[in-house]
């Protein structure tokens, strides 16, 4: 029966949680950098349409130019967020995941130029498998952001020809363009003029200054004299503004007589980890793309430690008889924690074992080295944890009944299968490997040397 149980576990796709369509769906907008909020509003708004046309969107809640979280925000002229609520899964025929692939085909049948549009479906409010929003979420730490973006790039191509990834980008991809203002300092001396006071002028025409304050029904308003907007994004208009006036020594000065006006790519958001700039790459996981954590290439190993959870039950079973204890919640979670010290014992000596494999020893020699190795710490984890919970095993002070039972559990059980895990794993071991003990000579060494 064992057997035949474990047929169904062989082979099957492995997954970290089950999908929940609540039909919440979550769809992120990026314009062209430089587009105004008005412009992506305008194509944000084509998008609205067509989601209000869909059968099974209950209703849409939609953030144009930045975003918020919490009682911080960002503000981003081209960007949007879309929240969408999908009816009941029992009153519409598709899921989640249909309707995304659905709506992509939409939207890209609009052929809307240079607009990006990522949809999922967002994670379990408070658990995440990454560091990042989305699925899967990659950290790239460095200090030169042009070779950052550069590794960026060319990783989200490579990911690009993976079946089963969808929404790829990078946080380097969003760019904004700024004016950048670099003062000539051997020219500015040629003029005698200070660079201090160069650089306040342009802060004053850029920023403004407050010049007077306007009251209306008992408010104060501040009054800012600066240039037009319209000039102050313009770097051809802003080279001819005027810093100072002419005077008989000197004829007027512009701007771009001092300094030399740009305008420059730079990224939307520069982020960091431990104060050091990185990159975030992120991608979604599509519903039949499979993620294997570890792979085993035999199932031996993997029976060898599992087979050593049940005969913990054997000293909590002598424990829970000895203390007079009847069966209650404590015991069953005590179990759960004592089923993940075993195994972790179990691992530490099997895993052992096989690197002394791979060092050259045959498997007896493994055993037995990996078995004096790791018995000190088996026996310390063991004891420790033994004489932590010895206190609360022994039922000393009120209101230890809570906790007594999940304590003697724990001790019962974790010092019966202390020697479950010395004895049991290594017979074990030794008795699924027999046909490797068979086919390797019992000493390589002895045989490798030459003959006298």
């Amino acid at each position: 029966m064992l057997a035949l149980a474990s047929q169904s576990f062989i082979g099957k796709p492995e997954i970290f949680l089950p999908d929940m369509d609540d039909g919440r769906v979550r769809i992120n907008i990026t314009s062209d950098p430089g587009s105004t909020i008005d412009q992506t509003d305008e194509r944000v708004r084509i998008i609205e349409e067509l989601l209000a046309e869909q059968p099974e969107v209950a209703h849409v809640f939609t953030l144009v130019g930045g975003s918020i979280f919490g009682r911080s925000q960002r503000e981003v002229a081209n960007r949007a967020d879309i929240n969408v609520q999908l009816v009941p899964l029992a009153e519409r025929s598709l899921s989640s995941n249909e309707w995304i692939e659905k709506i992509k085909k939409l939207v890209a049948e609009q052929q809307q130029a240079g607009l990006r549009v990522n949809m999922r479906m967002p994670g379990i409010r408070g658990i995440r498998t990454s560091r990042g929003d989305d699925d899967i979420s990659l950290r790239i730490q460095g200090p030169d952001q042009k070779r950052l973006e550069n590794i960026a790039d060319e990783v989200v191509l490579r990911l690009r020809s993976l079946e089963g990834l969808s929404n790829l980008q990078h946080s380097l991809e969003e760019i904004h363009h700024e004016i950048s203002i670099d003062i000539d300092r051997e020219r500015a001396s040629m003029l005698n003029l200070d660079v201090e006071n160069v650089a306040s002028a342009m802060r004053i025409a850029l920023e403004g200054i407050v010049v007077t304050d306007f009251i209306e029904n008992d408010r104060s308003y501040n009054v800012r004299l600066r240039l037009p907007r319209e000039v102050a994004s313009d770097p051809q208009r802003l080279q001819s503004v005027l810093l100072y006036p002419a005077r008989p020594d000197r004829p007027a000065i512009h701007l771009g007589d001092v300094a030399g006006v740009n305008l420059i790519a730079s990224p939307a958001v520069i982020m960091r980890d431990n104060q050091l700039r990185i990159v975030e790459i992120s991608a979604s996981i599509g519903p039949v793309f499979v993620v294997m954590a570890i792979q085993y290439e035999s199932l031996r190993n993997p029976f060898i430690i599992l087979f050593s959870v049940p005969f913990a039950v054997i000293g909590v079973a002598l424990g829970i008889e000895f203390t007079d204890l009847p069966l209650s919640m404590p015991i069953w979670l005590g179990m759960i924690m004592l089923a993940g010290i075993v195994v972790n014992n179990a691992i530490v000596l099997g895993e052992y074992i096989e690197i002394m494999r791979e060092r050259g020893k045959v498997v007896r020699e493994a055993i037995l080295e990996a078995a004096r190795l790791r018995l000190r710490p088996i026996m310390m984890t063991t004891m420790t944890t033994v004489a932590g919970m010895t206190p609360l095993a022994l039922g000393l002070g009120e209101g230890s009944e809570m906790l007594k039972p999940l304590a003697v559990t724990i001790v019962s059980g974790l010092s019966f299968s202390m020697l479950v895990s010395l004895v049991l794993v290594p017979v074990l071991y030794q008795l699924t490997h027999h046909h490797l003990m068979r086919a390797q000579p019992s000493n390589p060494a002895a045989d490798a040397a030459p003959s006298t």
